[in-house]
């Protein structure tokens, strides 16, 4: 995608959200209203959403409906949910008449998770249809590994296999300059045996070398601090390299401890590992850095007025490392 927002102030939201329910999975689109709140963080957390979407069919809520206590006896197990968006303008002026769900290459992913619950409220003449997913989460906590690692077997080789053992995860970037690390060369030259959580070693693991590890999208990635993912490891739709106010940037950047964060306009072009350079009124926090979280916070909708912000969190540096 390279369409540039020269004005999004001036642009029309849209969303095209895939909802597994319990016998059908649901299309669910512009021009229906969505009010949303999606936290992506690198740090050793786990994505959530909280998405509302307003009047659905009564059938579609019905199917929707899951008890947190019935999360995997659902027909085919887990259920997931995807979301799209961006601007109408991304999409060519010849599309533009055809359904929302046709251009759905069109927009960014937002968020890919499973379904914790959904559930139903009526708020005077509005159906409220709430669905609570998280990215990693079920994966993180329920997958487990026991296994002998040999002495000599390289720490690419342990983080690779205790990846693999992340249900549902793929590995998306694993730097190899972490094999490097002096803080745990000593440990690769005796055998060792892990039981138990995949996710709690790999992110002992992590915290040892001061490096990033975190889920996204259901891909696994870890890199050193300070370090950005390669461009060839980025999505496509991650085009967005330079925030400035003709980007949408609202506000004066501020820091707390090791990050600058602010709001913009909704920008959906942003991919939590990725470089950014950050160009402001405020000289002080200008700079290139390693994009450390993104949260997106309001309303999609034709009908309902409202906004839709996006704070990224930019990582500037600081202390790294600590003990296995």
């Amino acid at each position: 995608m390279t369409t540039t927002i020269s004005n999004p102030r001036k642009l029309q939201r849209q969303f095209i959200a895939h909802v597994e329910g319990a016998t059908a999975t649901h299309v669910i689109t512009s021009p229906m209203s969505l009010e949303l709140n999606i936290t992506l963080a690198n740090w050793q957390s786990v994505s959530e959403g909280e998405f509302t979407f307003y009047n659905l069919a009564e059938s579609t809520r019905q199917d929707i409906y899951q008890d947190w206590n019935d999360q995997a006896e659902a027909i085919g197990g887990y259920r997931r949910m995807k979301l799209w968006a961006g601007y109408l303008s991304w999409v060519p002026e010849s599309r533009q008449p055809l359904p929302a769900e046709s251009n759905v290459g069109y927009y960014p992913l937002i968020f890919d998770g499973l379904i914790r619950k959904a559930y139903n409220t009526r708020q005077g003449p509005n159906w409220m249809t709430t669905i609570l997913p998280w990215d990693g989460g079920f994966e993180m906590n329920q997958s487990q590994v026991s296994n002998t690692f040999p002495k000599g077997q390289t720490f690419i080789q342990r983080v690779n296999y205790l990846a693999a053992q992340l249900q549902g995860i793929s590995v998306g970037y694993v730097d190899q300059s972490l094999g490097n690390s002096s803080q745990y060369s000593k440990y690769v030259s005796r055998g060792v045996s892990y039981v138990g959580s995949p996710w709690d070693y790999l992110r002992t693991m992590a915290y040892a070398i001061g490096s990033d590890i975190y889920i996204q999208f259901g891909k696994l990635y870890m890199l050193p601090k300070n370090k950005t993912l390669p461009s060839a490891v980025l999505p496509q739709f991650a085009s967005l390299s330079t925030i400035n106010g003709d980007s949408g940037l609202l506000n004066t950047p501020t820091k707390q401890k090791f990050y600058v964060s602010f709001d913009m306009i909704f920008e959906p072009r942003l991919f939590v590992g990725q470089s950014i350079t950050l160009n402001s009124e405020d000289k002080e926090n200008n700079g290139t850095y390693t994009l450390a979280g993104v949260n997106h916070r309001g309303i999609i909708s034709d009908g309902a007025s409202g906004d839709l912000i996006t704070t990224p969190s930019l990582w500037y540096g600081g202390p790294t490392g600590g003990t296995l």
